[in-house]
């Protein structure tokens, strides 16, 4: 399940992943977002992801795996963007 949280952020469900079947469909995600077309105005317009993985099971409850994803997904923006971290 993938859903919108707000502004240009995103979270994807993955009940059934691994943490490493989840960072590959992250980086395919990300890779397949990096080399789309994106126009506008005639113009190409390069859009990147930066993302964060996180497992349930290193996490106390839902708020805690969520503040873990989001930890990462910054740690993603500052390292220079368009990358995934675990």
């Amino acid at each position: 399940m993938v859903a919108r949280l707000g502004g240009e952020e995103f979270a994807a469900l993955l009940p059934f992943a691994t943490a490493e079947n989840a960072f590959t469909f992250a980086n395919k995600m990300r890779q397949a977002v990096k080399n789309s077309k994106f126009m506008y105005k005639g113009k190409r317009i390069d859009i990147t992801i930066s993302g964060g993985v996180a497992q349930r099971k290193d996490a106390k409850d839902i708020k805690d795996l969520y503040k873990k994803a989001d930890r990462l997904l910054y740690k993603a923006k500052n390292s220079g963007r368009d990358n995934i971290q675990k």
